[in-house]
């Protein structure tokens, strides 16, 4: 049971973070957001609900996109609407893909908690 309420939250966090980048993203017009995530499927065959997963490629295909200095800057900006979606205080660190791998396991570990089950 464990680890379905573990994937289920998981895939949680997966939405409140395309819903943070999908913020983040919102500097631009709603034209460049949708060719954005265009480029990010067709170049780098990395679908929008998949970036929760690989945030590894999307840092990837966004350093190509906008160069380092600009995805750190989307990104950092995406991981900060992440921390307030979340409730998070504090800095995020400037490494996207750690980041993102770490909060996805205190969410998901401070959900199953919060649930009463624990880990078998």
């Amino acid at each position: 049971m464990t680890g379905i309420i573990a994937w289920d939250e998981s895939r949680r966090f997966g939405e409140v973070l395309v819903k943070a980048l999908d913020d983040a993203l919102a500097v631009f017009d709603e034209s460049v957001r949708q060719a954005i995530y265009f480029y990010l499927e067709k170049d780098h065959q990395l679908k929008r609900e998949e970036i929760p997963l690989k945030p590894d490629k999307f840092d990837q295909a966004i350093s190509k996109m906008f160069g380092s200095k600009g995805a750190r800057t989307i990104e950092l900006l995406g991981l900060k609407r992440l921390y307030e979606a979340l409730g998070r205080r504090g800095v995020p660190s400037e490494d996207f893909v750690k980041e993102v791998r770490s909060l996805r396991e205190k969410f998901v570990l401070s959900t199953i908690g919060a649930r009463g089950d624990r880990f078998a």
